[in-house]
C-alpha cells in the first residue's frame, strides 16, 4: 500500500481512540473494521483523533489494507505502552466525558453521586494498583446503617460500570471491580403514584395560571407513562390527536431512541383545548417546559394538594406500568409500551406483585 508523504509521517503518531469518539469507528475489541469515503484513509482517522493530556498512554498502530476493491481497512491495536496509568480520579473524570451526549443528564449526576468514593478515597492513586480488597474496604467504610440498600446497591453497580468501560478501553488489564457481589435488595416494585393522588393533582392542575396546559400535561403523562426527557422535547409536528398518539424521544439505555406513545379520548380532548389556548409559536416544543420545569410545576401540584405519597413525574411511569400488568396486559405488550430496551428490565422492576394485588387480580379473573 503506498502513502503519500503526510500520511507516511503520520502513521506512527496515531494515538488510542476512546469509546464512542465518532459514529464512524466503532471498536469492539483489539481492532475495528471501517470503510472510507473518496479521501486518503489516514485523513479520515486524523477527524477522529483523540489526544488526552492527563492520562499518558502511547499507543501505536498499524494501518493495513485489505479488501482492496471495498477501500475498506483495519485499524489494528499493535503494543501500548503504559509506562504511566491514569490514576482513579482522572480515569473518573474521563468516564463521565465520554458519557456526555450518550446518557441523559440525570444519568450522568447519578454516576457523579457513586462514584464520588472512589475519588475522595482512592482518587491520587494509579487506578493499575487498586485491588478487589480495596474496592471491598471502601465498601465496608462508607457502609452506615442509614444507608438505604437500594444506595449500597447501587455504589457496587456503580463502580463495576467504570471499572468494566477501563478494561474495555485498555487502561487497565484486569477488573478488580468484576469479582464484587452486589448487597441484597428488597424484591418489591417502585411505588407509583396512587389513584386518588393522581384525581387531586389533576383538580388543582385546572386552578392554576395555566390551566389548560397543565391539566393537558398531567393527563399526557398519566396516560403515557413517559419519560420526563420524552415530554418535555415532544413537538407539534409528533403529536397526533386525532388518532390519539405520539412520537417522544428519550433518552434511555444506548442512546436516544424514538417510540410511539398512546393516549385517552379525555387527554386528546385536553391537549386540543391547550393547542388551542398556546397557538402559533416560534417554540415548537408542544408543553413549552423544560424538563425541570415539569418536575416543578409537579411538585407544586402535589404540594396544593397536600400529596404525602409519590408525585414526581417518574412515580406516573410506575403507576401506568402497574396499571397494565393488573388489567392483565402482557409483560411483553408492557414492556414494548415502556419503551424498555429488554423484556428482562419490565420483569425485574414490575414483575412483583403484593398479597392484596395478586388477591385482585385473581377474584377479577376467576369471579
Amino acid at each position: 500500500m503506498n502513502y503519500g508523504m503526510q500520511e507516511r509521517a503520520f502513521l506512527p503518531s496515531l494515538v488510542f481512540l476512546p469509546q464512542r469518539a465518532a459514529t464512524a469507528l466503532s471498536f469492539t475489541g483489539r481492532s475495528a473494521a471501517f470503510s472510507t469515503p473518496p479521501i486518503p484513509a489516514v485523513g479520515l482517522i486524523c477527524l477522529w483523533v483523540y489526544c488526552s493530556k492527563c492520562l499518558n498512554l502511547q499507543h501505536r498502530f498499524k494501518v493495513a489494507e485489505s479488501l482492496l476493491d471495498t477501500k475498506t481497512y483495519i485499524v489494528e491495536e499493535v503494543n501500548i505502552i503504559t509506562n504511566k496509568t491514569p490514576i482513579v480520579k482522572e480515569l473518573v473524570n474521563v468516564f463521565l466525558e465520554s458519557q456526555k451526549g450518550f446518557i441523559s443528564d440525570s444519568t450522568l449526576r447519578w454516576y457523579v453521586f457513586y462514584l464520588r468514593p472512589l475519588v475522595s478515597h482512592l482518587g491520587d492513586r494509579e487506578t493499575k494498583s487498586i485491588t478487589t480488597s480495596d474496592l471491598i474496604n471502601l465498601f465496608h467504610l462508607i457502609r452506615t446503617d442509614d444507608r438505604e440498600p437500594y444506595t449500597l446497591f447501587n455504589f457496587i453497580r456503580g463502580w463495576k460500570r467504570l471499572f468494566r468501560w477501563a478494561v474495555d478501553e485498555g487502561y487497565i488489564g484486569m477488573n478488580p471491580a468484576k469479582k464484587l457481589r452486589r448487597p441484597p435488595i428488597p424484591q418489591k416494585s417502585p411505588a407509583g403514584i396512587q389513584r386518588d393522588d393522581l384525581s387531586k393533582m389533576l383538580e388543582a392542575a385546572l386552578k392554576t395560571g395555566t390551566p389548560e396546559r397543565d391539566l393537558a400535561l398531567v393527563l399526557f403523562v398519566a396516560d403515557t407513562g413517559v419519560r420526563l426527557g420524552g415530554v418535555a422535547s415532544l413537538t407539534v409536528d409528533r403529536l397526533d390527536v386525532n388518532k390519539r398518539r405520539a412520537i417522544v424521544l428519550e433518552k434511555g439505555r444506548g442512546g436516544q431512541k424514538e417510540r410511539v406513545v398512546f393516549f385517552s379520548s379525555r387527554t386528546a380532548i385536553a391537549l386540543e383545548n391547550w393547542l388551542e389556548k398556546r397557538g402559533e409559536r416560534e417554540d415548537q416544543r408542544v408543553f413549552l417546559l423544560k424538563p425541570n420545569g415539569i418536575y416543578q410545576l409537579f411538585k407544586r401540584l402535589a404540594c396544593k394538594s397536600e400529596i404525602t405519597g409519590k408525585w414526581n413525574p417518574h412515580s406516573f411511569r410506575h403507576a401506568y406500568a402497574r396499571k397494565l400488568l393488573a388489567e392483565g396486559v402482557s409483560i411483553g405488550v408492557v414492556s414494548h409500551l415502556m419503551g424498555h430496551s429488554n423484556v428482562q428490565v419490565t420483569i425485574d422492576f414490575y414483575g412483583r406483585f403484593s398479597h392484596d394485588e395478586l388477591q385482585e387480580i385473581y377474584d377479577k379473573v376467576m369471579n
